[in-house]
């Protein structure tokens, strides 16, 4: 499978929407997913078959490289000392404010959608594109906001990566976060004033207050430049 003109980095900061989005035939990502189909579901042939056999930076191949050399990994310390950092972080990020909002949201649109979602598709057909919508960003949001705030917090906290004031992946997540909450918010503003159930309005209120805390804990979200949705003309957000 041949593959060109790819955009680097464009799958980092999507919506994984791939049935919608313009920018498939030059996703690395995409043609992964593909071409590992193809393959009857091995990973490693579908990679391959993508992309062509991995290389180091001057050209020789991974096996080439290696010979007969030992390569390290972690220690049994370093790994039991990794994790125990990770769930600390997790934890902590459980404690933050607007990650718990995000999974109130969560929670709440998944019952109403479990609950009512069917009736009204059935009753009122124009809810469809809104419905579908809904429960596309469910999940979706409080993933990457839970992304943006580790990946910030993991800075804070250890001092490495994405130093960059605009340009890092916790700004790059809030942003995809924000673009699916103002979506879903005008979903669950078509899917209350149809069917006129309050529960449904909560959801669309809890999503506006859930916009503006993103927004204050990240204030530069906005500013991050996604590559290829921001850069090319024909990106549709």
């Amino acid at each position: 499978m041949a593959v060109l003109d790819l955009i680097d980095h464009i799958s980092a900061y999507c919506d994984s929407w791939c049935e919608r989005c313009a920018f498939t035939s030059r996703c690395s990502a995409y043609a992964v997913r593909i071409a590992t189909a193809m393959c009857d579901g091995d990973a490693a042939a579908g990679f391959e078959l993508a992309l062509g056999p991995p290389v180091n930076p001057e050209g020789a191949k991974h096996e080439e490289v290696l010979g007969d050399s030992i390569v390290e990994g972690p220690t049994e310390a370093e790994i039991a000392q990794t994790a125990r950092e990770s769930e600390a972080r997790r934890e902590r990020m459980d404690e933050v404010p607007v990650s718990k909002l995000a999974w109130k949201v969560t929670w709440l649109s998944r019952n109403w959608l479990d609950t009512h979602a069917e009736h009204w598709w059935a009753s009122a057909p124009i809810l469809g594109e809104a419905i579908q919508l809904a429960r596309w960003d469910c999940f979706f949001i409080t993933v990457k906001i839970r992304r943006a705030l580790s990946g910030r917090d993991e800075y804070l906290q250890d001092n490495v990566f994405d130093d960059h004031a605009v340009q890092n992946d916790w700004n790059g997540s809030a942003k995809v976060a924000l673009i699916s909450i103002v979506r879903t918010t005008e979903a669950w503003s078509v899917i209350a004033g149809i069917s006129g159930d309050p529960d449904a309005a909560h959801v669309e209120a809890e999503l506006r207050r859930l916009r503006d805390e993103v927004e204050r804990m990240f204030p530069d979200a906005w500013r991050f430049v996604r590559p290829g949705f921001d850069t090319h003309r024909d990106a549709n957000a």
